[in-house]
C-alpha cells in the first residue's frame, strides 16, 4: 500500500484496493469490512485523501488526475487535470488543497467551500 488515510471522525479508512486499476476502497476502522469501492483512476492509484468533513475522497493516480468521488455513492464528482503524476494530496482546510507530484511538483489549489 503506497497510501491511506483515515477519515476526519477516524471511523474509516480508505485505501488503493488495486493499485494497478486505479480503484481505491473506502474501508470500516474498527472491523476493516469495506464499505465502498470506488473506480476513480484510468491508470495506477497512487494516493487518497479526505475533506475535513469526511464526505469526499481525494485521490491521484498515474493518469495525472486528481479526483474527488462522494463516499456515499462512490461516483466521480470532479477532476483536476494535474498533468503531473501525484504522489501525496492534503486537504489543508475545507477550501484549500495540496498536491506533491512524482516530477517534485507542488500544486496548490484554492477553492470556495460550498456551504450545506
Amino acid at each position: 500500500v503506497r497510501s491511506a488515510a483515515y477519515s476526519p471522525d477516524g471511523k474509516r479508512f480508505a485505501a488503493p484496493l488495486d493499485f494497478s486499476l486505479g480503484t481505491f476502497a473506502v474501508f470500516n476502522a474498527t472491523d476493516g469490512t469495506q464499505l465502498k469501492r470506488i473506480e476513480s483512476h484510468a491508470s495506477k492509484a497512487m494516493c487518497v485523501a479526505w475533506d475535513p468533513r469526511g464526505e469526499y475522497l481525494i485521490t491521484g493516480g498515474d493518469d495525472g488526475q486528481i479526483c474527488f468521488s462522494d463516499t456515499e455513492s462512490g461516483q466521480v464528482i470532479g477532476i483536476i487535470q494535474v498533468g503531473e503524476d501525484p504522489r501525496r494530496l492534503a486537504m489543508l482546510n475545507e477550501s484549500t488543497l495540496a498536491a506533491v507530484t512524482r516530477q517534485g511538483s507542488v500544486f496548490i489549489w484554492y477553492a470556495q467551500p460550498t456551504i450545506k
